[in-house]
């Protein structure tokens, strides 16, 4: 019997785990919308899905206006070569495109598709993303927001991703003073940034392309070009503030600095590491003051394995071509190239 009674129960616990590990899995809740229109509007006007509503039934997991419900991740497509404009200014669901939840703004195809703010009309960052919302841009280029913001193009302090041949250009913060770092990208949340191209961006202050002022970010295969000028301050390509930012396989060339350090890169502070698992190079970027490709001033800075090529510290009382290193900060370099670099003092 009491063999007997011990089958039983071991056959009803084999038939338990067996339910178990067949029930399917339950999927992970996402919707698609389609934009099918480039006007920026904000009006049920009977088939018409802007970028602006679909952003907002993503967040709000319900149908918004003409655009179908977002439940859970969501991805919204546009459409490759169209180029979708923002003209609504304002707060609430005007101005910036607010991220709030998990949201995927991808081209349908192998060409970007591109955002583009229509100055003067609005004079606002491109998107917000909020210490809860998540954004990857897939193959999407944001070019021409002008704000006297930070981060024109997106400020983030939550999570975002650009890949996909993504292009970030000629964005630009327009004011002096604490509002106008990063003409690109202002970040203090999580940043990843894969096959991205940064070319032409500005800010009046610090960060021609990237302002870095908390979180973890991480550049790949990606390319900073063409003078990411500041008008004012430091780091014309990046400005690191606070946090950690680690770069592989990328590339500054031709970036400048019209009126301060850091020609390439200017580390005020946290952990920077470049080229630890693939090749970075530096090449013909200019400061007008130190560090015609890199500054650091503070904080912690490892260059491995990378290619320093004509960059110049252009004025004549200022110092290292390459790299300046000030007492501050700790500098390891090894297995790197350093070739025609010049500092005129």
């Amino acid at each position: 019997m009491k063999n007997q009674w011990l089958t039983r129960v071991l056959s009803a616990l084999l038939i338990a785990i067996l339910a178990v590990t067949v029930l399917p899995a339950t999927p992970a809740r996402a919707a698609t919308i389609n934009v099918n229109t480039t006007a920026d509007e904000n009006t049920a006007v009977g088939t018409l899905c802007s970028l602006r509503e679909a952003i907002i039934a993503a967040n709000t997991d319900a149908a918004y206006n003409d655009c179908s419900a977002g439940a859970g991740n969501d991805t919204i497509v546009l459409q490759s070569g169209s180029t979708y404009l923002l003209t609504i200014s304002g707060g609430g669901t005007s101005g910036d495109l607010d991220i709030t939840s998990n949201i995927t703004i991808q081209a349908s195809g192998a060409g970007v598709a591109i955002i583009d703010p229509t100055t003067p009309v609005f004079n606002e960052r491109v998107f917000e993303v909020s210490a809860g919302g998540d954004l990857t841009l897939d193959t999407i280029q944001v070019t021409t927001a002008s704000t006297a913001n930070t981060g024109a193009a997106v400020n983030n302090a939550g999570t975002l991703t650009i890949q996909g041949n993504s292009v970030i250009s000629s964005n630009a913060t327009t004011a002096g003073g604490g509002g106008s770092d990063g003409g690109g990208i202002a970040s203090t949340g999580t940043l990843t940034i894969t096959n991205t191209t940064f070319t032409s961006n500005s800010a009046t202050r610090n960060g021609g392309a990237i302002y870095i002022n908390g979180g973890t970010a991480t550049i790949a295969s990606s390319a900073f070009n063409t003078q990411n000028a500041v008008a004012i301050d430091d780091g014309a390509a990046i400005y690191l503030n606070a946090g950690t930012l680690t770069i592989n396989s990328t590339t500054f060339t031709s970036n400048a600095t019209s009126n301060g350090d850091g020609g390439g890169i200017f580390q005020n502070a946290g952990t920077l590491t470049i080229g630890n698992t693939a090749a970075v190079t530096f090449t013909g970027n200019t400061a007008s003051g130190d560090g015609g490709a890199i500054f650091t001033g503070g904080g912690t800075l490892t260059v491995n394995n990378t290619t320093f090529t004509n960059s110049t510290a252009a004025n004549s009382a200022d110092n290292g071509g390459a790299i300046f290193h000030d007492t501050g900060s700790a500098l390891t370099v090894s297995n790197s190239t350093f070739t025609g670099n010049r500092a005129t003092n």
